[in-house]
């Protein structure tokens, strides 16, 4: 299991691009590509691209992670902000759903933030 704080690690590690208390962990390039687009809005059937396991959704500047359980991890570099929820664990045919629902959390959370 992941837990909330790993998650947020996660998050950390995509806004400072691999970068870990002055350490680079993670290749900023593997960064760089991972959360860039690989997938078009025209496949995703949405407004965001995908890239490997990252949704991109440039309306709002953020890329995010989804996971079983209703697991996100949303990373908006340039508020400084990560947020990461867990909330759902049966998941079965809710994909569309609980993203929208994550996605309007992530919203509120962002109007008040600076």
């Amino acid at each position: 299991l992941t837990t909330p704080r790993e998650m947020a690690k996660i998050g950390h590690l995509v806004m400072h691009n691999g970068n870990w208390q002055g350490e680079q962990v993670v290749s900023s390039r593997w960064i760089a590509e991972m959360t860039n687009s690989k997938i078009a809005k025209e496949q995703t059937g949405n407004e965001m691209t995908f890239g490997y396991y990252w949704w991109i959704d440039e309306s709002r500047g953020i890329v995010f992670m989804y996971g079983h359980g209703g697991q996100f991890v949303f990373v908006k570099s340039s508020k400084n902000l990560v947020v990461v929820t867990t909330a759902e664990p049966n998941t079965q045919g809710k994909h569309e759903f609980l993203i929208q629902k994550a996605l309007a959390l992530f919203d509120e959370i962002d109007k008040i933030t600076k």
